[in-house]
């Protein structure tokens, strides 16, 4: 248990979360999603990792960490907080995530950095992080589009669309994103349900792919180096809009990343997406 006063204007602490927090946490999210709006804490996230903020005895803020390691080796300390509308501006998102940081940087490995997450609309957030040395690392851009009812063009001379074999596109997918540095997480993919993808296949190698889920979401959408400037990339993504209209869907999602180098957000408005959400990701080195 810490006790605190930067000007908190009462008695304030910040101690671990108990079974019994959950109602009141969930009041506090309840009160920042009507006050703000599309905020990035939208579940409680709660567990050994929450920290309650208490003034005067009422809960009044909470904290989560989430921690993994991703392609790159970075492991990544992601410090949640959500205070009170009703008692912001009193030091207590402040104190909050210097607790935060001070137990995340206790456990954490040689490679361990501090992440934090704020939406255009939630600029106090973005100036607290900010204050304290966290930096943009990459922006997450979420764009949309009403799905087509036309056929897509064919695949590039030599390529054949294919079997699915999630072990070959996984290592592909690596190749693309591993290296990105925008906070990639290695996977196997082998438990997805590939019933909405489309392989392209040159010869016994796979060239790209587009990996949808059911709800209309592009999970992935990706060409290997010596394949692209081909038209592939775009000759997948309609094909994929082809399942999903044919699965009944109306709209299609896609997330990609600002920084992307191959200029990823230009693909896919010439594609007819539009841009509905931009979620900077922020990062602080530890040592």
């Amino acid at each position: 248990m810490i006790d605190f006063d930067r000007g908190s204007r009462g008695l304030a602490m910040i101690r671990e979360y108990a079974p019994a927090d959950l109602a009141d946490v969930q009041r506090v999210q309840a009160a920042a999603v009507a006050h703000d709006g599309d905020i990035e804490t939208k579940d409680p996230f709660v567990g050994p990792q929450c920290l309650i903020a208490e003034l005067d005895g009422r809960v009044v803020a909470y904290g989560s960490a989430v921690v993994w390691t991703e392609a790159d080796g970075t492991e990544l300390h992601l410090l949640r907080g959500v205070v009170d509308p009703a008692t912001r501006r009193r030091g207590i998102g402040t104190a909050l995530l210097v607790e935060q940081e001070r137990r995340a940087a206790a456990v954490a490995g040689p490679r361990g950095v501090f992440g934090g997450n704020a939406n255009a609309n939630q600029p106090g957030s973005a100036a607290l992080l900010r204050k304290h040395g966290y930096q943009v690392a990459f922006t997450v851009v979420s764009l949309e589009r009403e799905l087509p009812d036309h056929a897509p063009a064919p695949l590039p001379p030599t390529l054949r669309y294919g079997p699915i074999d999630h072990a070959l596109t996984a290592a592909a997918i690596e190749e693309c994103f591993g290296a990105s540095g925008h906070g990639h997480v290695a996977d196997s993919y082998d438990t997805n349900d590939a019933h909405l993808w489309s392989i392209a296949w040159a010869g016994d190698q796979i060239a790209g792919g587009a990996i949808a889920r059911r709800d209309g979401e592009v999970e992935w959408l990706f060409v290997r180096p010596q394949w692209r400037r081909r038209g592939l990339g775009r000759t997948l993504l309609a094909d994929c809009h082809r399942q999903l209209a044919e699965s009944g869907l109306a709209i299609a999602r896609i997330e990609t990343v600002a920084e992307n180098a191959n200029d990823t957000v230009a693909l896919y408005t010439s594609a007819g997406y539009r841009i509905v959400r931009e979620r900077p990701r922020y990062r602080k080195p530890m040592r």
